[in-house]
């Protein structure tokens, strides 16, 4: 490899992380704008574009904590303790989730009742098994009316 290949190789290199750390100040603004789901389908788009790197599980972590979905947030450290188990900011997160866990466990569990029951009532109509589709919202809505009171 001669010199000029490597230094088409470094700018190569130096323009995609400018395009990686420019994706992630756009997905801090929606952040900073309430625009949550956005934010995670930013997230997602990046993660599909570089993949593997621990500050976008961080990241959609915070987001869904945000959002109260500490279930998903669950889902996602669990998924970045695999890649990153040595990551100060991904075992960070899940200490900060364990107390979460530990003050809100009602609501969490009641959070996770329900995602359990619209997957479970997803899988049920794909199957063709539980044909009335209303039915599992209301179902579904029971759930979250009793988290409510």
């Amino acid at each position: 490899m001669n010199k000029g290949e490597t230094n088409n190789n470094f700018n190569s290199l130096l323009e995609e992380k400018n395009i990686f750390n420019e994706r992630l100040r756009e997905v801090y603004d929606l952040i900073l704008d309430d625009n949550f789901d956005e934010a995670l389908y930013e997230l997602e788009e990046v993660n599909k574009r570089y993949p593997n790197i621990a500050d976008v599980y961080h990241l959609k972590f915070k987001v869904y904590c945000i959002k109260g979905n500490y279930y998903l947030a669950e889902k996602v450290i669990m998924e970045a303790e695999k890649l990153f188990s040595e990551n100060e900011k991904i075992q960070e997160d899940r200490d900060y989730l364990r107390k979460v866990k530990i003050s809100k466990r009602n609501e969490y569990l009641d959070l996770e009742q329900y995602h359990n029951l619209t997957q479970d009532n997803e899988k049920e109509i794909k199957d063709k098994k539980n044909v009335d589709v209303s039915s599992r919202y209301y179902r579904a809505l029971n759930v979250v009316n009793l988290r409510k009171k």
